[in-house]
């Protein structure tokens, strides 16, 4: 374990201090992961802890950050929820830790996208953006950011915004050297289907075709992404 006595003052030692936090955390859900002790003991454990953390704003956000996942595997997601608000709002308000906000906002933005909670998701999705702009440098997240921000906006809007969304996304998985594969066919498939949808049918094909093309550069079975649009394709070009 690690002492909470007193928060280090300098960046390095304090991130430091972040790594065992982040090392605890990855522990403890190996506990959970190989039942060495069930989920509401360890709730239970991180929440006293976090007790002890409370008084020192900035180490309470990382051990909040860190511990989120923790409780999510305890099946304790409204406390995780919160947690990353709160840690959120405290990284937001220190230029150290703007890509830690801008990371837990993308967080926010999925979870609530998965819970078809489009408008929240539209939120934090934006968000995400913004602490990312503060930042200076495009984060990994960003492109997964832009096309939660562009899909969960087209669940009630099929305007230009929506595509100029996609596009911004889909330029950024390009630049990434090692792009996750889903979520960047996620933003790929998202712009053609909406294509199809108000009514582009050769730009669509176009940004199928692309897709096709980005998901063979995909290293290994992540190739076999192409499957999907290429489905799309044959439908569309089949008389």
């Amino acid at each position: 374990m690690f002492a909470f006595e007193r928060v280090p003052e300098d960046t390095v030692s304090l991130l430091a201090l972040d790594r065992k936090i982040a090392e605890q955390a990855h522990a403890f859900l190996g506990e959970v992961e190989l039942k060495v002790q069930s989920p509401e003991v360890m709730r239970e454990k991180v929440m006293l802890i976090a007790e002890r953390t409370k008084a020192q704003e900035i180490l309470h956000a990382l051990f909040q950050q860190h511990m989120s996942m923790v409780l999510r595997r305890c099946q304790s997601d409204v406390i995780a929820d919160e947690w990353q608000k709160d840690a959120l709002g405290v990284f937001s308000r220190d230029e150290r830790f703007f890509d830690r906000a801008s990371l837990l906002a993308h967080a926010l933005a999925d979870r609530s996208f998965e819970s078809k909670k489009f408008a929240q998701s539209e939120v934090w999705a934006n968000r995400s953006i913004k602490e990312a702009e503060r930042v200076g440098k495009d984060l990994p997240w960003l492109a997964d950011a832009w096309r939660i921000s562009a899909q969960a906006l087209s669940d009630d809007n099929l305007g230009p915004e929506v595509e100029s969304r996609l596009r911004k996304s889909i330029a950024l998985w390009h630049e990434q050297r090692c792009p996750d594969p889903i979520r960047a066919m996620f933003a790929f498939m998202g712009l053609g289907i909406f294509l199809l949808e108000v009514g582009k049918r050769a730009e669509a094909e176009k940004a199928l075709v692309d897709a096709v093309v980005f998901a063979k550069t995909l290293p290994g079975e992540a190739k076999m992404l192409a499957a999907a649009p290429e489905r799309v394709l044959l439908k569309i070009r089949t008389p």
